[in-house]
């Protein structure tokens, strides 16, 4: 008994070391917002969007399937069920038409839509697509399909309707890099412009707002020799 009291004491005072540590402080340089990812269901709404016709005509063609909806979007966020065979030579076809034959009713289409991982397993197979706008990444979006066999079992659709925003940038990338770092108070090394504008859709309350933006890595070393990046 005295042995686990030790041990509990010390780490306890291992916990408060580390929280006192400058290592851990709190960093003011560091924004974030809300993601459809992490968000808490309202069980409510959740059984309103799973009344609605288009869910219900899914399920009287398909059968048993079981979904989250993303609620910024009103859209799938997970479901799955039994197996929807598909038509196609390989899963990017096979994903290109299940989305198009059976989620048009979602307003999701495949002709915004750009591969950016196609994952495989000895029985599955995954298509993941980022979501274009005016020929402009869609950051965070992601559509996914999950395919076995040929058939359909899971399917995500992250993605977003009615993108409202000027796609002509009011500043360069050059501008947008001296903004990132204005506020930096450590030694920047590197400076890393990842590709060009961008359109970040912001979730709000049962929707999103839409923002034209440059995605810039700036990477600093601080006290301590710590490197943050930003």
């Amino acid at each position: 008994m005295k042995l686990l009291s030790t041990i509990v004491l010390v780490f306890l005072a291992t916990l408060t070391f580390a929280t006192s540590d400058p290592v851990h402080a709190y960093d003011p340089l560091e924004i974030s917002f809300h993601n459809p990812q992490d968000q808490l269901w309202d069980y409510t709404f959740q059984q309103q969007l799973r009344n609605e016709a288009n869910w219900q005509a899914f399920l009287a063609e398909h059968g048993t399937w079981y979904v989250s909806f993303n609620e910024e979007n009103q859209k799938p966020h997970r479901a799955f069920g039994a197996p929807i065979p598909v038509a196609g030579a390989n899963a990017l076809e096979q994903a290109k038409n299940f989305i198009d034959n059976e989620l048009s009713s979602f307003g999701v289409s495949s002709n915004n839509l750009e591969v950016f991982a196609s994952p495989t397993t000895k029985k599955h197979e995954w298509v993941n697509f980022h979501q274009l706008h005016e020929g402009l990444s869609v950051m965070n979006s992601r559509m996914v399909v999950k395919i076995a066999n040929g058939q359909v079992i899971m399917f995500g659709a992250d993605v977003y309707d009615n993108i409202e925003v000027n796609t002509t940038p009011s500043f360069d990338a050059i501008g947008a890099a001296s903004y990132a770092s204005a506020d930096m108070t450590n030694d920047i090394t590197s400076i890393e412009m990842m590709g060009g504008a961008k359109i970040l859709a912001i979730p709000t309350f049962r929707s999103h707002e839409d923002h034209l933006v440059y995605e810039i890595m700036v990477k600093t070393m601080g006290e301590f020799n710590i490197p943050a990046h930003y």
